[in-house]
C-alpha cells in the first residue's frame, strides 16, 4: 500500500524554484536585448534620415512647380532676382507667389534657425531658414557680364532634365515671403565652387545673413572643385553631402534627383553643349552633352 505520509516527505524535501530568473538568465536576455538594439538603432536612425531626405526632395519639387509656373507666366524666363544685378539674388521673393508657404524652403536636416531683421534692421522682418541655392547661371541677362549671353529662357536650355536649378545650402536665411514690407533680396544664388572662387558674388561664402553659410552638397565636379577656405564653402571635414553623403538637386524640367556632389559639373556654364569641365584659365561648369564625364547634372546654362 503506498504510504502517502511517505510520499509528503519526500516532495516536501525537494527544493522549490519558484517563479522567477536566475542570475545567469537575466543576463543572458539583457545581451539578447542589447545586440538587438545595437543592430536595429542604425536601421532606425538611416529610415529617419531617408524620411528627411523624401521631405527635402518633395519641398524642392514644390519649389520646381513654383519656378515653371513663374515661367509660364512670364514668357519662358526665369527669374533673375531681385537684387538689381541680374544675378537671381532674391529669387524666392520671385517665386514665393506660387509656392505660397516658407516651410517649402527648409529642408529639415538644415539646423539653420529664423532671425530678424537680416536685411534692413526692421526688427518685424522675419529671416526664415533658405536651405536651397538657385543657379544663377539661369538669371544670366543679355546685360550679366557672368555669362555674356541670355540664357534665362527656357528655349535657350539643351538639356533641362540635366541642367540644375537648385541646389541644397546651409546656414543662410532670407524675407523669402516678402514680409512686412521687406521685399527679398536675400535668397541665394550661385553656380557653386568653380576653379577660382565660390561660384559667384552671392555663393554662401558671402554671408550677408546667419554664420557659417556654405554649400550641402559635398565636394563638386570632376576634379573636385575647392576654393581657398574649404570649410567656408563646403564646411568642417569630412566634407559630404546633407543627405547619406549626396544631396537633392533641382532640375530645370521639375525633377528632384539624390546625387553625389563630384557627379554635378559646377561653375559658369559652359560656351557649347559639348564643352568639358574646365579648371583653368577661363572655368566654366561641363555641357549638358559632355561625354569625358558621366554627369548626372551641370549648372552651365547651355
Amino acid at each position: 500500500m503506498l504510504n502517502i505520509e511517505s510520499a509528503h516527505e519526500t516532495n516536501s524535501s525537494r527544493p522549490s524554484r519558484g517563479g522567477g530568473f536566475t542570475l545567469i538568465e537575466l543576463l543572458v536576455v539583457i545581451a539578447i536585448i542589447a545586440i538587438l538594439a545595437a543592430i536595429l538603432f542604425p536601421v532606425f536612425a538611416k529610415a529617419r534620415e531617408k524620411a528627411r531626405q523624401t521631405t527635402c526632395a518633395s519641398n524642392e519639387k514644390q519649389i520646381g512647380v513654383a519656378f515653371l509656373q513663374y515661367v509660364q507666366d512670364n514668357d519662358e524666363a526665369f527669374p533673375v532676382g531681385q537684387a538689381g544685378s541680374f544675378d537671381g539674388k532674391g529669387w524666392v521673393g520671385s517665386i514665393y507667389p506660387y509656392a505660397k508657404t516658407v516651410a517649402a524652403f527648409h529642408c529639415p536636416d538644415d539646423p539653420t534657425a529664423v532671425a530678424h531683421g537680416q536685411e534692413s534692421g526692421n526688427a518685424a522682418e522675419v529671416d526664415y531658414p533658405e536651405s536651397y541655392g538657385y543657379n544663377r547661371n539661369l538669371a544670366s541677362t543679355s546685360n550679366n557680364l557672368w555669362v555674356g549671353t541670355a540664357t534665362n529662357l527656357v528655349a535657350t536650355l539643351n538639356s533641362p532634365a540635366k541642367t540644375v536649378m537648385c541646389f541644397e545650402v546651409v546656414g543662410w536665411d532670407a524675407p523669402v515671403d516678402n514680409n512686412n514690407g521687406v521685399t527679398d533680396h536675400e535668397s541665394m544664388a550661385g553656380c557653386m565652387p568653380d576653379a577660382g572662387g565660390d561660384g559667384g558674388a552671392d555663393g554662401p561664402t558671402q554671408t550677408n545673413a546667419g554664420t557659417g553659410a556654405h554649400y550641402a552638397t559635398g565636394y563638386m565636379g570632376n576634379p573636385i572643385r575647392t576654393t581657398g577656405n574649404d570649410a567656408a564653402t563646403y564646411g568642417p571635414a569630412p566634407v559630404t553631402g546633407r543627405h547619406s553623403g549626396g544631396s537633392n538637386f533641382l532640375l530645370c524640367d521639375g525633377h528632384v534627383i539624390w546625387a553625389i556632389g563630384t557627379t554635378v559639373s559646377s561653375g559658369p556654364a559652359a560656351n557649347s553643349a559639348t564643352s568639358p569641365q574646365t579648371n583653368t584659365g577661363t572655368t566654366q561648369a561641363a555641357g549638358t552633352q559632355d561625354t569625358t564625364v558621366m554627369w548626372k547634372a551641370t549648372t552651365s546654362g547651355i
